[in-house]
Parts: structure tokens; sequence; C-alpha cells
């Protein structure tokens, strides 16, 4: 949002310029004025008259009102504060219920499924056991090929009847 301060500052000399022309013929215009049962209540002592007594006036009322604009946003602040504090407390609740999760490294060997492939549940469990936490996630498996020692001793290629595929939790997450 860009101020144009030239027009404020033309603005501003205009109305001085205007204040101090009507301020000699307002003087010799009115005569001194009672002070009003709003100025007397007010206890501030009687008030000029004219132009001078009349932005006195708009001053006064302009105070009067920023003062109450102001206790009512310190009581809106205070209202807010207060419901934060509470949502905070809540919020704090909640993250201590957040369970602990830690990455745990190991070597747990996967069963065999029926249909040949590796069934790990039971190996990150058990992973997770002896790192003592109850339950938890593979993040990684290893896969390596077990044969007999006589095909490698021999040197030969080994049967795929021979060797079977065994896989490894390595990695798991563990709560």
């Amino acid at each position: 949002m860009g101020v144009n301060r030239r027009g404020i500052a033309a603005g501003l000399g205009l109305g001085l310029m205007l204040a101090l022309a009507v301020a000699p013929i307002a003087a010799q215009e009115q005569p001194p004025a009672a002070p009003s049962a709003n100025e007397a209540v007010g206890g501030g002592g009687p008030r000029q008259g004219g132009f001078f007594g009349t932005i006195g006036r708009w001053f006064d009322d302009s105070l009067a009102g920023l003062q109450s604009t102001l206790k009512g946003t310190r009581d809106q602040f205070e209202t807010f504060g207060g419901q934060a504090t509470g949502i905070a407390k809540d919020a704090a609740g909640a993250v201590t219920k957040i369970p602990v999760a830690t990455v745990v490294i190991g070597r747990e060997r996967c069963e065999t499924a029926p249909n040949g492939a590796p069934d790990c549940r039971n190996a990150v469990a058990a992973l997770c056991r002896t790192k003592g936490f109850e339950q938890g996630r593979s993040l990684d498996v290893s896969t390596a090929q077990k044969c007999p020692a006589q095909v490698w001793l021999s040197g030969r290629q080994a049967n795929p009847s021979e060797c079977t595929d065994e896989s490894f939790v390595t990695r798991a997450m563990c709560q």
C-alpha cells in the first residue's frame, strides 16, 4: 500500500494555513462560552470556545473512542490467549500419545510361505523383540541363495533344485 507523501504534506499544510486564517476570525466573533454540562462533568476545567475549543473536544472524543477500542481489543486478545493456551495443552497431550519408532538393524531369517515367497512378518517381530520393542515393519530385506557346500567346493554349476533362496530382514522400524 503506497503512501503519497506529497499529497499528505499538501493536505496538512493546507489544513494548517486554514486553521491559522480562521483562528483570529473565530476569536473575534465568539465571546468566551460558559462550560457545558459535559465539560463540567469531565473535570478538565472550562474549555476554550471557538475553533480551538472544537479541536480540543474533537481530540478528547477521539481519545475516549480510542481508549474504548483498545480496551475491547485487549479483552479479545486475553480471550484469544486463553483459547490458544487450551489448544496448546491439547496439542501437547496429543504429541505425547504418538508412539516412538526406532530403526533397528539386525539379521533375522524370513519363513517361506506356501507359495514360495518370503513371509517376513515373524522375522520383523523377532528382530524388534531382540531390541526391546513389541512390533514393527520391515524396511530392508535381503535375499541370498543357499546351496550345499559340496556344490561350491566342486566348482560345478548348481542345479536349481539343489539351492534355495533365503530372505532376511536387515532393517526394521520398531515401536
